[in-house]
C-alpha cells in the first residue's frame, strides 16, 4: 500500500464520521512514512493520535499488497504496549469516496507533511468506542476500541529508572521537563532475578509493607499509554489494559499481568502496583510475583541508582542507602511476595470454535501457575462482562479465541479487543488429610486464614482438570497448604508433587427465589436426609444430548437411594439443575470407553483437559453429564460434581402411592360418627410418617 492511499481515507472517512455526529476528528502528528517492499513482507510506518498513543500498520503479505488501493484492508497495532491490539480498516471506505478525490486529498497532505512534526494527519477517534466493519486478512473483523490515551498518571521508580535517561529513549519528554517527585515508601527494594543488561540482579519493590521499611522512590508524572510503554520495554513483550481505570484497582492493591514469555529475562516486571494517589492522581509502579533467586547487585548497576539520588539525598545519605540496597542476601523473594494473585490478560481474540462450555483460549506460555491450564474469570469487551473459564492450551503463535464469541454479538472469524480477568489464586502445596480428620472427597482443608478468604466454595485447578470443591478450615493446616482426603485426590487425579490452585467460587448470582427455594428443599433434607455423593463427571453418552441426563455405576444408585430413571439434583457449588439419572451398564461403559479416549473419528472437538485422566478414575466414582445438564451449570466436561437425589419429586411420587389410603381414611373419617378431631389429626400424621418413613436416608 503506498502512503499516499493511506492520509486520504483516514482523513475523508473521518470527515464523513464528523458530519454524521458518530464520531470526533481530531489532528495528530504522523511519524516517517515509508513504502513497503513489492514482494517481500513489510511494516508500514507508524502514526501516533497526538496524544501518545502510536499505531503502525502490520506485515503484509505480497499477495495484500497487490491489491487495488480500495479493496486493502489497512491494519494496525499499536506499539505502545498494545502489541496484540491489531485494528482495521477496511477498503469499505472506498464506497464513501472516489479514488480520484482521494489522491487529490493524499497529494496536497503529503506535499504539506513534515515527516517528524506534522499536523496534516487525522485518526479518528471516539469518547469511549468506534465500530469499524472491515476484512482482516479478507475475512475477519475488526473492533476498534477508541482509548484515551492522554490519561495522566504517575509512574513510580526504584531502580535505575530513577535516573530518567532510559526513560526518555522510550517515551517522549516534555518540552518544559518532567513533573517528578521524591518518595519514601514503607515497602523494601530487593535485588533478585538475572538481567542481560546489567548481568547480575536488579530492583524490585516488595508487595508486602513494612513497618520501619523506606526505600526511595522517584515518581514521574507520565500518560497510563506511556506506562504501557514503559511495562512493554521492561518486560520485552506484553501489554497493559489502557485505560487502567477498568481494573478497579484500589491503592495498595496489585495484578499480576500475564504476558507469553519465550525466554527466562522477559516477564520479570510482570505485577502493576497501585500506590497512593499524588495529588489527586492515580500513581503505580511495576514489579514482580515471580519466585526469583535473591542476590546482590552489580555495581555498576548501583552506581545508576546512587547518581539518580544525588538531586534527593545528601552524600550521606546517599552512602547509608547504597550499603544497604547492597547487603549480601540469599535464598529467593517469597518473603516479598504477597497472595492471592488476581491475574489478567488484554489483547485481541477472535471467535473460536464451539467448546460446549464458555472459554476463553489463551497461549500455554502465559499461564500463571505450571500446571494448571482451566480457571475461572470474567471477560469484558463492547462494554460488555461475562463469566467464563480461561484455558491456556494454544501453542505459541496461535490467536487467542473465544468460544462464546456469539453471545458479545461477534461475527464469524472476527476479532475484537478483550480484557480477561483471572478471580484471585491461591497456589498451595498438597498434603495428604489426616487420619484423625478425614474430610470428605469433596473438601479441601486450608488454613483458618485462606478459607476465610476463599468463602464457602473455591474452584481446585489442577494438572489435569478443574472441580468445585467444599473449603473447610483446619487449624492443622498451615498456610500454604492444602490437605485432601484420598477420595478427593483420587477424584482431581492428583499426583504426589501436583500444585493445587484454589479461587473462590461466588454464589452472588443466584437470586433471590432461588435462594428460598434452596432454603425450603435443604430443611427438607434435614428431615429426611439426602446425602451427596461426589463424582468425576466426563462427557455424556452419545444420544443422551438434548436431555437433562446423567448416567452413574449402580452401587452410586444404591449409596444415594435412588433407582434408575429416578429425578435427582446435580450441583457444582452453588449452582444446581434437575437431571434423570441412569445406571451405567457393560454395554454403555464399552461405548463410552472408546468415546472418552476421543478414539470414536467423529467426535468435533478435543477436550481442554487430561483425557487420559479419565480412564484413570474408578468406574464407580464416574459421572457422564450430557451437554444440556453441563450448559445449565455453565462447567466443562471434565470437573467435579456433586449429585443427591431429588426430596420434591420424591416426595410427591410418595404421596401419589399413598393417596388411595389417605382417601380411604377421609371417608371413613366422615362415616364414623362422634369421634374427637384430636383423633383424627393424629391419625393423620401417623399416616404421613408412615409415608415419608421409607423416604427417610442418612
Amino acid at each position: 500500500m503506498h502512503p499516499q492511499h493511506a492520509v486520504p481515507v483516514l482523513a475523508r472517512y473521518a470527515a464523513t464520521a464528523s458530519r454524521n455526529g458518530s464520531m470526533t476528528v481530531i489532528n495528530s502528528p504522523a511519524v516517517g512514512i515509508a513504502d513497503a517492499e513489492p514482494v517481500a513482507p513489510a511494516v508500514m510506518p507508524s502514526w501516533s493520535d497526538g496524544t501518545g498513543t502510536q499505531f503502525k500498520e502490520r506485515t503484509r503479505t505480497a499477495t495484500q499488497q497487490r491489491r487495488t488501493p480500495a479493496d486493502r484492508p489497512l491494519v494496525l497495532h499499536s506499539t505502545h504496549g498494545m502489541s496484540e491490539h491489531q485494528h482495521a480498516l477496511s477498503g469499505v471506505f472506498a464506497n464513501v469516496v472516489a479514488q480520484q478525490a482521494l489522491d487529490m486529498l493524499v497529494r496536497r497532505a503529503i506535499g504539506a507533511m513534515d515527516t517528524r512534526h506534522t499536523r496534516a494527519m487525522m485518526w479518528i477517534y471516539a469518547g469511549t468506542r468506534a465500530r469499524v466493519v472491515p476484512a482482516l486478512l479478507g475475512s475477519r473483523r475488526t473492533e476498534l476500541t477508541a482509548i484515551d490515551a492522554a490519561v495522566p498518571c504517575w509512574y513510580v521508580a526504584y531502580g535505575s529508572n530513577m535516573d530518567l535517561t532510559k526513560l526518555r529513549s522510550w517515551i517522549s519528554c516534555p518540552a518544559s521537563g518532567w513533573d517528578d517527585r521524591w518518595l519514601q515508601l514503607p515497602r523494601r527494594v530487593y535485588f533478585a532475578g538475572e538481567s542481560r543488561t546489567w548481568g547480575g540482579p536488579v530492583a524490585f519493590l516488595s508487595l508486602q509493607e513494612r513497618t520501619g521499611a523506606l526505600s526511595h522512590c522517584r515518581a514521574v508524572r507520565v500518560t497510563e499509554q506511556e506506562l504501557a510503554t514503559i511495562f512493554h520495554r521492561e518486560n520485552g513483550v506484553g501489554a497493559l489494559p489502557v485505560p487502567l481505570a477498568d481494573l478497579s484497582l484500589n491503592p495498595g492493591e496489585w495484578r499480576h499481568v500475564l504476558v507469553s514469555r519465550r525466554h527466562a529475562w522477559q516477564g520479570k516486571y510482570n505485577v502493576l502496583l497501585r500506590l497512593e494517589d499524588i495529588d489527586g492522581v492515580s500513581a503505580y509502579t511495576l514489579t514482580t510475583d515471580r519466585v526469583l533467586h535473591v542476590g546482590r547487585p552489580m555495581d555498576a548497576y548501583l552506581d545508576v541508582i546512587t547518581a539518580a539520588l544525588a538531586n534527593h539525598l545528601a552524600s550521606e545519605g546517599i552512602a547509608e542507602y547504597r550499603v544497604q540496597l547492597g547487603a549480601d542476601a540469599s535464598g529467593d523473594n517469597r518473603e516479598h511476595l504477597a497472595t492471592p494473585v488476581t491475574a489478567l490478560w488484554s489483547g485481541v481474540a477472535r471467535r473460536g470454535g464451539f467448546a460446549g462450555f464458555p472459554v476463553v483460549r489463551l497461549p500455554s506460555s502465559c499461564a500463571p501457575v505450571a500446571g494448571p491450564s482451566l480457571y475461572i474469570g470474567r471477560l469484558t469487551s463492547s462494554g460488555r462482562s461475562l463469566p467464563t473459564w480461561v484455558s491456556f492450551s494454544l501453542e505459541e503463535g496461535e490467536q487467542p479465541q473465544v468460544s462464546f464469541g456469539r453471545a458479545l454479538g461477534w461475527e464469524v472469524r472476527s476479532a475484537h479487543s478483550v480484557l480477561v480477568q483471572l478471580e484471585p489464586m491461591t497456589t498451595l502445596r498438597r498434603r495428604p488429610g489426616l487420619l484423625t480428620d478425614i474430610p470428605d472427597s469433596d473438601v479441601v482443608q486450608v488454613s483458618v486464614e485462606e478459607a476465610a478468604a476463599l468463602g464457602r466454595w473455591a474452584v481446585a485447578a489442577t494438572p489435569h482438570f478443574t472441580g468445585a470443591m467444599r473449603v473447610q478450615a483446619s487449624a492443622a493446616t498451615r498456610p500454604g497448604e492444602v490437605r485432601l482426603a484420598y477420595a478427593a485426590r483420587t477424584l482431581l487425579t492428583l499426583g504426589k508433587d501436583d500444585v493445587v490452585v484454589l479461587q473462590p467460587l461466588s454464589d452472588a448470582t443466584i437470586g433471590r427465589q432461588s435462594r428460598i427455594r434452596r432454603s425450603g428443599r435443604s430443611i427438607l433434607e434435614w428431615l429426611l436426609g439426602a446425602p451427596p455423593l461426589a463424582l468425576r463427571a466426563t462427557e455424556g453418552l452419545v444420544g443422551d444430548d438434548g436431555r437433562n441426563v446423567a448416567r452413574v455405576d449402580a452401587t452410586a444408585l444404591e449409596f444415594l437411594g435412588m433407582q434408575s430413571g429416578g429425578t435427582a439434583i446435580l450441583s457444582w457449588g452453588p449452582s444446581s439443575t434437575i437431571v434423570r439419572l441412569l445406571a451405567q451398564t457393560g454395554e454403555t461403559r464399552e461405548c463410552m470407553a472408546e468415546q472418552l479416549g476421543e478414539a470414536t473419528g467423529r467426535q468435533t472437538r478435543a477436550s481442554l483437559t487430561d483425557v487420559a485422566s479419565r480412564l484413570q478414575t474408578p468406574q464407580h466414582l464416574r459421572i457422564w453429564v450430557s451437554s444440556n445438564a453441563r450448559k445449565a451449570l455453565g462447567i466443562p466436561p471434565d470437573t467435579v460434581v456433586r449429585v443427591r437425589r431429588s426430596l420434591p419429586h420424591l416426595c410427591m411420587r410418595q404421596v401419589s402411592y399413598a393417596a388411595l389410603p389417605a382417601a380411604g381414611l377421609i371417608i371413613a373419617a366422615l362415616a364414623v360418627p362422634n369421634v374427637a378431631a384430636w383423633v383424627w389429626v393424629l391419625a393423620t400424621l401417623l399416616v404421613v410418617a408412615l409415608v415419608a418413613l421409607p423416604l427417610r436416608r442418612t
